[in-house]
């Protein structure tokens, strides 16, 4: 009877073991194709442990090395949601926001934050000009605000009642704003004087876009 016992108790630890090697296995193969190769490591490392002479684990291994190698640099979205991010035109800053409001534009090659800016609570949406001098951000309550991107100031702002933008954009030259509303309300803001609202003369909106030289403006929706 004992040994029948120690022989079933193998047998399910085995099963067990088998089952859980399956599972790291699995993790780690969806973390790798979700583009989050750090996670992917964590369980793939674990099940080369386990298995050190499975050439599979080895393989799955070698790719999330790879892909961290690749990546520039990781930084703090502020422990919360990150909203679209931008960079400028030649690449060497990005902006990057959290919907608590955090807009960090960043040294798109170190990765070193160039000037942090606490906006609206909520914030949707963010974009840079070509130069990476002013930044917009939009954010569920309505609010349009135009900021410096090297001194923090607050520039210019403005709201569109009771909706919420999840798109915003600046001009290539920083002298105009495209904003879309929930509701498909597309407006264009003078962002050099007064900031006055042109709301575009269309209906069920969902995406604008400047053209690449600013004198344009796409949009796309339903009739």
């Amino acid at each position: 009877g004992t040994a029948i016992f120690v022989l079933r108790e193998a047998r399910l630890r085995g099963v067990a073991d088998g089952q859980a090697l399956t599972l790291l296995q699995d993790r780690g193969r969806a973390e790798l194709d979700r583009g989050h190769p750090f996670r992917a490591a964590v369980y793939l490392a674990e099940a080369l442990r386990r298995r050190p002479q499975s050439l599979p684990d080895r393989v799955l291994v070698t790719d999330a090395v790879r892909a961290i190698q690749a990546v520039a640099w990781v930084g703090d979205a502020w422990g919360d949601a990150v909203v679209p991010v931008s960079f400028t035109k030649d690449g060497k800053k990005v902006l990057v926001i959290s919907s608590k409001g955090a807009a960090v534009v960043r040294d798109a090659v170190s990765g070193a934050v160039l000037r942090t800016v606490w906006t609206d609570w909520w914030a949707t949406c963010a974009g840079l000009d070509d130069s990476g001098d002013r930044m917009v951000t939009g954010s569920r309550k309505g609010a349009m605000q135009i900021w410096s991107a090297t001194t923090g100031q607050l520039l210019r702002s403005g709201r569109i009642p009771d909706e919420a933008i999840p798109i915003c954009s600046l001009s290539p030259d920083g002298a105009q704003v495209l904003t879309l509303s929930q509701r498909g309300t597309t407006a264009a803001w003078d962002a050099s004087t007064d900031g006055t609202m042109h709301v575009l003369p269309v209906a069920g909106v969902r995406h604008a876009q400047f053209s690449p030289e600013g004198r344009r403006i796409l949009t796309i929706g339903t009739d």
